[in-house]
């Protein structure tokens, strides 16, 4: 019986032991160089990018007033027709962010990006409201927010009252002649 395995001169696909490679370490330093290099040049450029000062905003000259704007923008609101198409939570957040921008810019309250809560100290220490101006803007405040979070509906007459409220409450605050008026009107 011959054997299963052929003989050693037989085989060709087995061959000796290769000897050791020996990488030259000098490509391995080269490649190390250059990632530090690389990484160095991030953090330098992040490090001048925050050295670098923002430019200050240019103010833009104003072509009304705040209660001008104001007015201006309730008459564009009440134009866009949101009511009839049921949007109640839209025109209370536009009707909201036109009264803050209102108290912003005329009465130097930092109104925009403030809670209603936040804007309660502002409007309690200012000199410049009456007690009764300070109370509707509180009351103003309270029931867009119930529309605006609670998704309360309210009733046309609701809406005409806090409309005509607001109306006339922008056309009869007014700040102190000796505070200069914020010369950005804020987000919008």
């Amino acid at each position: 019986m011959p054997s299963p395995l052929p003989k050693l001169e037989e085989m060709t696909d087995i061959l000796d032991i290769k000897p050791i490679f020996k990488m030259d370490l000098l490509w391995l330093w080269i490649a190390a160089l250059g990632v530090l290099a690389a990484v160095l040049f991030l953090l330098y450029r992040r490090w001048k990018k925050k050295d670098r000062k923002p430019a200050l905003p240019v103010p833009v000259p104003r072509k009304y007033s705040p209660r001008e704007e104001a007015l201006r923008a309730l008459g564009e609101l009440e134009g866009q027709r949101l009511l009839e198409r049921g949007q109640f939570r839209k025109y209370y957040f536009r009707l909201s962010e036109i009264l803050r921008i209102f108290l912003q810019d005329e009465f130097r309250m930092p109104a925009v990006d403030e809670t209603t809560e936040e804007i309660r100290p502002h409007l309690r220490g200012s000199a410049d409201l009456s007690e009764a101006e300070k109370s509707i803007v509180e009351r103003m405040l309270g029931e867009m927010d119930f529309v605006k979070f609670a998704k309360f509906v309210p009733s046309h007459t609701e809406v005409s009252e806090l409309l005509k409220g607001l109306r006339h409450f922008v056309s009869t605050a007014k700040a102190s002649v000796d505070k200069p008026r914020a010369a950005s009107g804020g987000a919008r």
